[in-house]
């Protein structure tokens, strides 16, 4: 029995690192971007990237797990939580998107012509917060929390992706990539092409880029109301982010996140452990003062 308590222990010690590393390269990457706005600051793309992906995220783990080694750590009950759902849905979501891009033909394509996505000039910076979304998307999953909310972040993931699949298919939207020979970070170029080259140009509207990063940064706010208000913040940068790199229009943005937020706000409404949590959380006084004012029984 006690092995058993061990290994769970260390399970949870796992996840804990894992939060700790998910969280911490969004956040470099936040402090990237930030640099290089600074003029001449630049960085080597490919050793940059190992420090940004790995090291530093790494360094800073071991250094909060350090921070918190006196914390008891507590058993995961049942021992996968989230984090084995969150690594599914992840494979779920790149393979899925890769192979209905694979689908589409480039002939079939249509492409939006709005002014407003004219005068939005190209920043390869934004890249930084651009790729945020990848970690953004696991890091709901490796927060404490319940069964039912890990499930309910699965279910909404899977229609908002289903449902711009569908999109995607009979409509194929498609943004023609700029001219990345121009005098810029060549850091944020070496991001942009990796980006380019994985990424087909089209798979634009509505953009599930937008429509995923509101929905872990609405469940962020559920879970842990301080987390969840940096997560809010990122998803609105990621937003921005698709903009500025000439990956998105604006329309693809407004539908993203209107399909994020309306499917959150429905599967809220119908699963009965949100809504008895909901009513818990709101009506403590109204409790209160109903305990104060019901009649003492005669003993």
């Amino acid at each position: 029995m006690s092995t058993s308590l061990d290994v769970r222990r260390v399970l949870a010690l796992l996840r804990r690192a894992l939060f700790f590393y998910v969280f911490f390269a969004v956040l470099n990457l936040q402090i990237v971007f930030l640099l290089l706005l600074i003029p001449g600051v630049d960085m080597d793309g490919a050793r940059a990237a190992w420090a940004n992906a790995g090291a530093i995220p790494t360094l800073l783990t071991v250094a909060a797990l350090l921070l918190e080694r006196r914390k008891p750590v507590e058993p995961l009950d049942p021992w996968h939580k989230g984090w084995l759902l969150g690594f599914v849905m992840f494979a779920f979501w790149a393979l899925s998107y890769l192979g209905i891009g694979a689908l589409v033909r480039p002939e079939r394509v249509t492409r939006f012509a709005f002014e407003i996505d004219r005068a939005i000039p190209f920043h390869p910076v934004w890249v930084f917060l651009y790729v945020c979304v990848y970690p953004m998307y696991l890091l709901p999953f490796l927060v404490e929390s319940t069964p039912a909310v890990y499930r309910r972040l699965a279910v909404g993931y899977a229609i908002v992706l289903s449902i711009s699949y569908m999109v995607f298919l009979t409509m194929p939207v498609a943004f023609d990539r700029p001219d990345t020979s121009i005098t810029a970070k060549q850091y944020a170029l070496w991001v942009l092409g990796k980006v380019h080259g994985l990424d087909p140009p089209w798979n634009c509207f509505p953009s599930t880029h937008c429509a995923v990063a509101l929905m872990s940064g609405l469940m962020l706010y559920e879970m842990h109301k301080p987390l969840g208000i940096w997560g809010l913040a990122t998803a609105t940068s990621i937003a921005l982010s698709t903009t500025f790199t000439k990956q998105h229009y604006v329309i693809d943005v407004v539908a993203g996140c209107a399909l994020a937020a309306v499917t959150y706000v429905l599967l809220k409404r119908l699963t009965p452990q949100a809504r008895a949590a909901d009513a818990h959380a709101v009506r403590p006084e109204a409790q209160d003062a109903c305990r104060r004012t019901e009649p003492e029984r005669p003993t």
